[in-house]
Parts: C-alpha cells; structure tokens; sequence
C-alpha cells in the first residue's frame, strides 16, 4: 500500500487512527498499542506479501537476540554478548546486502571475470532499509541494556509503525 493511494488515505488511515483513538479513549492503551501494530502488519503485508513472511521472522528473530542481550548483563557475559551483538548486526546487514546487493554484485563479477552468471532480479521490499536500521537501533539499545522495560508489544510498535 502505498501512501498516496486513495485506499490509503480515505480507509485504511482513518480507520487505523479512530480505531486507536477510540481504544485509547476507553483506557485501552494495550489493546490500543496492539490495534496499531496489526494495522502496520496489514501495511507491511499490503506493500509487500511475498516479503512479509520474511519480516516477521526477522522481527521475531531479533527480539529474540534483543532479549537474550538484555539478560546477559555483566562482566561474566562479556564475551556471549558480544558474539550474539555481533551475529545480530550481521545477519541484519547481511539480509540488506542481499536484498540491495546482489545483483549489483554479479554484475561486477560478470563483468570483470567474464562470466555469464544470471541476475536474481530481486525486487525489494518496502522499506528494508528502514526496518533493518530499525532493528539495528534495538539490538544496540539491547546491548546498551536499554530495554528491560520492552515487552513484546512495545518493540513491535517500536519497529514496525508505518507512518515512521
């Protein structure tokens, strides 16, 4: 979905805002908050179905590595904290590159070794780069141990609200 469709704007905004107001209004903050992650499920799921699948499991993966840095707190975790730091950073940087990248790579390679190796014609989601950055942002704020407080709903909300 695209922001200046008119679905965009005339549905599915005015219903996700009066949805969240209306919660809010009536004191649900976590439904509230849970009401504005599904709708940028159904944004992200909309731009980008086949990549969805994809998303998910990498927000899931990294809270799970966020939440194990968190609780390896202290001097006698130094090193599993970094390794599992580092493995995150990796393997968000290294879905990017290939997301980004690839193409760009063979045809270099193609091109100085002469060879014929076909592209993969990736098409790249909406807003990996954003996303991956996002993820990036917490994993650092969970090796900082700045995200005790997060519960699930919390970091969703944090790494997926479509109108960032």
């Amino acid at each position: 979905m695209i922001f200046s469709t008119y679905q965009f704007v005339l549905i599915f905004l005015p219903i996700t805002f009066c949805g969240y107001f209306l919660l809010q209004h009536f004191k649900y903050q976590t439904l509230a908050k849970i009401w504005l992650v599904l709708a940028s499920f159904y944004f992200y799921a909309q731009g980008s179905p086949d990549f969805f699948p994809f998303f998910l499991g990498s927000v899931v993966g990294n809270y799970l590595v966020g939440n194990a840095l968190s609780k390896l707190q202290g001097m006698e975790h130094r090193i599993e904290r970094g390794l599992l730091f580092a493995a995150g950073i990796l393997a968000n940087v290294g879905l990017l590159g290939y997301y980004k990248y690839t193409d760009f790579f063979i045809k270099n390679v193609n091109f100085i070794a002469g060879t014929h190796i076909p592209l993969q014609h990736i098409i790249l989601p909406i807003g990996i780069s954003f996303f991956t950055f996002q993820l990036i942002a917490f994993l650092v704020d969970s090796f900082r141990g700045e995200t005790k407080n997060y519960d699930i709903i919390d970091y969703l909300l944090f790494i997926t609200f479509f109108p960032q």
